[in-house]
């Protein structure tokens, strides 16, 4: 199961601009629509439950966006096996390929663990279904659609462990959504997510 939040409901925005008339037309300003038409920054209020999903979808990101942040708190996973993964989606759905994305692992000063992958941006090495884990996932619009991902995880449950994830990839089209979810597709048992753009 997913859980989508779409980007015009339940959004506060900050910005130091102006609303032109024509934002007024209707006599009522609300959020969604000084979200849809002045670059600001907007974020949801409060965080987003992810036990019991295995993704969360956040949709209607405004055009404008060129930096989106994604922040976990105490997420676990049902299943060793499972990853923490994020994927970006254009108007014609999510894109599950021609990602550039290499995650970084280190044990307690151990050789370094790498991988890299090809069909969405993730974490190495680490999935431990009895760990807690904590993510800041930033992402950059470099030029056009041109977007770069640079990642950190820390392990609530094991202070001795490094993650890193770092990546890129071409849209070819604007960028209107994200997703958080775990790489096998089995839900999530805890945590919670939060996303904000500017």
């Amino acid at each position: 199961m997913a859980v989508t939040i779409d980007g015009t409901t339940g959004v506060s925005l900050v910005q130091d601009g102006v609303v032109a008339t024509a934002d007024l037309a209707d006599g009522a300003v609300t959020a969604a629509k000084i979200a849809d038409t002045v670059p600001g920054i907007a974020q949801y209020p409060s965080e987003v439950s992810l036990n019991g999903i295995s993704a969360a979808d956040f949709t209607s990101i405004p055009s404008w966006v060129r930096k989106i942040t994604i922040v976990t708190r105490n997420v676990s996973t049902a299943s060793d096996a499972n990853r923490v993964a994020v994927r970006v989606g254009t108007s014609g759905g999510f894109v599950s390929s021609g990602y550039t994305s290499m995650g970084l692992y280190v044990n307690n000063g151990n050789s370094p663990v790498i991988a890299t992958v090809t069909n969405e941006w993730e974490f190495s090495g680490w999935g431990g279904a009895s760990s807690f884990y904590h993510h800041v996932w930033n992402l950059y619009e470099a030029t056009g659609d041109h977007w770069i991902c640079d990642a950190m995880m820390t392990n609530e449950s094991n202070a001795g462990y490094f993650n890193r994830c770092t990546g890129r990839i071409e849209l070819g089209a604007e960028l209107t959504q994200v997703r958080l979810f775990t790489d096998s597709g089995s839900n999530f048992d805890a945590g919670t997510v939060r996303i904000s753009y500017e």
